[in-house]
């Protein structure tokens, strides 16, 4: 289904995808379409706005492109086949409840993403020393630093080491995801020179 200009086809029985087109820049909401399982967003967006995909419950792949800068409020509610919500380094700002009850892993690829009010996540994945660790502190939930890839609560060489270790063994699954620096959902050697950058200028 293409869901330019923000319009949805309901005439169209059960669709499991939404695509908006190039040059879509807002994506704005209230689709509350269940059935979508996938939502491929255009490099032009800049904004995901209130209640976008809220209870779109089985939404479990979506990829926030590189440029966005605002997550609305409720944007991802209810999305709870979406496992793992990546928010890249662009976006400046999360509003409140952006993914209540649904998100179990939300992973802040920026330093200073401003997250307003409440995250409602079981575990946020952020850098050291980044709001996103702020904000988990302050409402306690589990935080668990980008690059800790041995989940001991530091970046270090250990982690280095760890990471390296992934390409001849496996990972648990809270370690694949710390892993993950650079978000783009493998663990490679891109995510070791990010890394190595962290470990010689941390962020």
């Amino acid at each position: 289904i293409q869901a330019d200009r923000q319009e949805i086809a309901y005439d169209t029985a059960e669709p499991k995808s939404l695509t908006f087109s190039e040059g879509t820049t807002v994506v704005s909401g209230g689709f509350m379409c269940w059935t979508v399982e996938q939502v491929n967003l255009p490099s032009s967006a800049k904004a995901i706005n209130d209640g976008a995909f809220s209870n779109c419950i089985n939404l479990s792949k979506i990829q926030l492109p590189d440029g966005v800068e605002f997550i609305g409020a409720n944007a991802f509610e209810r999305c709870l086949a979406l496992e793992t919500l990546t928010i890249p380094a662009s976006v400046q700002t999360v509003s409140a409840d952006a993914c209540a009850y649904g998100s179990a892993w939300v992973k802040y690829m920026g330093a200073q993403t401003v997250i307003e009010d409440t995250i409602k996540a079981q575990t946020v994945y952020g850098y050291k020393n980044s709001t996103a660790e702020t904000a988990a502190a302050a409402q306690d939930v589990c935080f668990v630093a980008l690059g800790d890839a041995n989940d001991d609560g530091y970046v270090n060489n250990k982690d280095f080491a760890r990471c390296k270790a992934y390409l001849a063994d496996d990972l648990t699954e809270t370690e694949t995801v710390a892993a993950d620096i650079t978000g783009d959902d493998l663990v490679n050697n891109k995510d070791l020179a990010r890394l190595k950058a962290y470990l010689a200028d941390p962020v």
